[in-house]
């Protein structure tokens, strides 16, 4: 009986995280033309100009389309985990939650980086060497998406947070300026 149980759960477990890549997906895909306007607002207040690079429409739903496949190997992992016993509801949980928010953080700074000239292998290592603010960025937004109308309500929020990340971790990545040894007082 209790391994159906911890079956049970995981099953309901991957199917949540399921549902939450999947409508995280179509959220970015329809919402594309707005979120693209909270990123273009957040950049020129944030001073500077707007990065002149452009996210196709095509380009957009290939992303989601992406990341909802993503979501389902996702899901099928965590309901793999889910029915390890004794903790296999834990780890289900916590699985699906890790590696949605790392995809969504992942796709929420892809605009940002992609205006600023960065291919997907440039994002990646760009991510990799700030894993513990991307992770905590896509883990505490996935978190609230998983609240009912979370993702409608914390998406704006979310872009304006990612656009604001991405600088940053671009930022940290430029070399800092050095003083003209010429230049002295």
């Amino acid at each position: 009986m209790p391994v159906q149980v911890s079956v049970a759960v995981a099953v309901v477990v991957g199917s949540l995280a399921l549902a939450a890549s999947t409508f995280v997906g179509l959220t970015l895909a329809v919402g594309e033309p707005f979120y693209a306007k909270i990123w273009r607002e957040t950049e020129l207040m944030l001073g500077g100009s707007v990065p002149d690079g452009e996210l196709s429409a095509w380009r957009a739903t290939r992303d989601a389309v992406v990341l909802m496949g993503v979501g389902v190997a996702a899901s099928v992992a965590v309901v793999v985990a889910g029915t390890v016993p004794l903790f296999g509801t834990v780890i289900g949980g916590v699985l699906g939650i890790a590696v949605s928010g790392w995809m969504l953080a992942g796709d929420l700074l892809a605009r940002p980086l992609e205006a600023r000239g960065l291919d997907a292998a440039q994002r990646s290592e760009l991510t990799r060497g700030a894993r513990s603010e991307v992770f905590g960025f896509g883990v505490t937004a996935q978190a609230l998406f998983l609240v009912p109308l979370g993702a409608v309500v914390v998406m704006p929020a979310a872009v304006v947070g990612a656009t604001m990340l991405a600088r940053d971790l671009v930022a940290a990545r430029e070399p800092a300026p050095t003083a003209d040894p010429s230049e002295t007082f």
